[in-house]
Order: structure tokens, then C-alpha cells, then sequence
């Protein structure tokens, strides 16, 4: 009886044994069908910079953040040009932060024009899946357009019947201006130009308004002024500087003298 019972134990281990083995085998196939890692899910990405409907010139820095469960492969950034649709690669940083420059003007054809305008980013996985993110900004490189109406003339030795006015107590500058983008300051300085080689500020100050502007510079120095009886007879001048929301600056502008007479 004891051999036989020891032939049946080895009988039932061998075959526990070769299940064993099997179900092993099995597994290991599963695994090994499945592949080592699995991308489940398509990356994150967003635009932390320029803001939506900000107005900008120059080269844009667009800027932003991207991740994926496994691994990103690269960020895209696709903008219109005056040759058609541009897609530049951004530098993408270890931290998952990436950035890309781009040209706008008129300056080549591949930069980016003037107006309303869509930015489109998109993140690309390592196992192929993508996310696209936008932001509309609003690109101006033109400085904005000055007009002068007051004072309402000036002497110009090229116009005829052309005299400079004449002021006393005080001098008022008014005009109005034209952009794109909204107008976001004007700033008037007067000067006395008696020395035109050194000429002497009497001062600069932000006009009320932005589209339509006006300021008001006192002159005699009993009145707040800049100016005593020694100034009598002295050529008054003024500058302006028109900044827009994009950050273009016209210092130069037109006068209602010039315009009149076309």
C-alpha cells in the first residue's frame, strides 16, 4: 500500500507542477501581448501668455504649459500668414513650460499681420495623441494718426497768408487721434523756442481724452506759469506723443492748417 500511494503523490505533484507551468505561461503571454506601458489618455496644454484679445506688436512671446501621463513629444503653434498658415515648434522646457516667438508685420512673408488674429497650440504625445488649445490677440505695428485743430494755425513759410497766433495767458492744444487699437495716453509738452538751438521746457502734462484730446498750459509765472515779461516776443512750440494700447508712440501729427490746405 505504501508504494502505491507514493506512485499516486508523485502522479498528483507532476500534474500540479505542469499546471503550475501552464497557468504561468499564460500570464507571461498576456503580458507580454499588452506591451510594456499604455497611453491612455491624450496631454493637457495651455496658453498662459498673451491674454485673450490683448493688442501687441513686434514678436509675440507665446508662452504656455503641457503635460501627458506618459511623455510629451512637442508643442506646435500654428498662426496665419500672408503665405498661408505657419507651424513653428516652441521650445518646450523639462518642467512641461514652453514658449515660441512669433514675427508679425509686414516685414516677410511669413509674420504674422495686423488685425484680429488666432494662435493655435497644440500638444503631441509621444504615442501620437494630440490637444490643441487657441487665443485671439489683436496685433497693431502702426503708431496711431494725430490731428491738430488747436491752435488753429501756425506759421508755415511754405502756405500762404500763413501767421503764428499770438497767447497770453495761457495756451490751449486740442486734436484728436486715430488707431486701431485704443488710444491709452496723450501727452503734450510746450516749449519756449526763443534759443531755437536751446530750447526751454515750460512744461508736459497728459491731455484729457484719448480719440478726441484737449490741455491747457497757463503761461505767466503770477498765474502758476512758466513764463515772466522777460518772454514777451519768445516762439512758442509744442511736441505730442500718442501712445496706443499695443504700446506704438506717434510723436509726429498733422494740423488742421496742413489738411485745409490740400
Amino acid at each position: 500500500m505504501k508504494g502505491k500511494n507514493t506512485v499516486i503523490a508523485r502522479i498528483a505533484g507532476a500534474i500540479l507542477a505542469i499546471s503550475l507551468g501552464l497557468t504561468l505561461a499564460t500570464c507571461q503571454a498576456v503580458n507580454a501581448g499588452l506591451g510594456p506601458k499604455i497611453d491612455l489618455y491624450p496631454p493637457t496644454i495651455s496658453i498662459s501668455s498673451p491674454t485673450a484679445n490683448a493688442y501687441l506688436k513686434g514678436t509675440i512671446a507665446l508662452q504656455g504649459k503641457a503635460a501627458d501621463d506618459m511623455s510629451l513629444k512637442s508643442v506646435e503653434v500654428t498662426y496665419p500668414s500672408a503665405s498661408g498658415s505657419k507651424t513653428l515648434t516652441a521650445t518646450l522646457n523639462t518642467d512641461g513650460t514652453w514658449t515660441c516667438n512669433i514675427p508679425t508685420g509686414t516685414t516677410g512673408t511669413d509674420n504674422l499681420p495686423d488685425g484680429q488674429q488666432t494662435l493655435v497650440a497644440t500638444a503631441i504625445a509621444t504615442s501620437g495623441k494630440t490637444t490643441q488649445t487657441s487665443v485671439i490677440v489683436n496685433v497693431d505695428n502702426i503708431p496711431p494718426t494725430v490731428l491738430v485743430s488747436t491752435p488753429n494755425s501756425y506759421f508755415n513759410p511754405l502756405l500762404k497768408n500763413s501767421s503764428s497766433p499770438t497767447f497770453s495767458d495761457y495756451v490751449d492744444i486740442s486734436g484728436s487721434a486715430w488707431d486701431p487699437s485704443p488710444i491709452t495716453s496723450v501727452q503734450v509738452t510746450l516749449w519756449d523756442n526763443k534759443v531755437p538751438s536751446a530750447p526751454v521746457k515750460i512744461g508736459s502734462q497728459p491731455a484729457d481724452g484719448t480719440n478726441t484730446w484737449s490741455t491747457r498750459f497757463k503761461l505767466k509765472d503770477t498765474d502758476g506759469g512758466a513764463l515772466t515779461k522777460q518772454n514777451d516776443g519768445d516762439t512758442l512750440t509744442y511736441e505730442i506723443n500718442v501712445t496706443d494700447a499695443a504700446g506704438n508712440q506717434s510723436t509726429y501729427y498733422y494740423h488742421q492748417q496742413d489738411v485745409a490746405s490740400l
